[in-house]
């Protein structure tokens, strides 16, 4: 069990905070007047703020992985390795994380060739 004076948990809040504050900032850069360069700076530190949450929560969800591997070997019907194939929450995590990369990395260059810099 984690206790509520865990060191990853305390990370997780810090930078989820940190995550909170760069989208806020990246949306009022998306109001008129719009600065190109004010966008892409407000990006950066929106994917940066996103990889540290995501590393925190893998970081966290790493700690009870051993009391889920023991959940999953108690299976009637399925093997463990079959379990762990169809229900890896880990890829959904990674999966929604590389949608947002993606999608920031698409603006990122749309936003160089409206300057003609791609």
């Amino acid at each position: 069990m984690i206790s509520p004076t865990d060191p990853a948990l305390d990370a997780l809040l810090r930078t989820s905070s940190t995550l909170l504050a760069a989208a806020d900032d990246l949306a009022s850069t998306l109001y008129p007047p719009q600065e190109t360069s004010s966008i892409r700076t407000q990006l950066h530190s929106f994917v940066q703020a996103a990889e540290a949450v995501q590393i925190g929560v893998r970081d966290l969800l790493s700690q009870p992985r051993v009391l889920l591997t023991k959940l999953e070997d108690l299976s009637l019907t399925e093997n463990a390795s079959e379990i762990k194939e169809r229900e890896d929450p880990m890829k959904w995590f990674d999966t929604c994380f590389d949608q947002v990369y993606e999608i920031s990395k698409t603006l990122m260059l749309t936003l160089g060739q409206e300057n003609g810099c791609a």
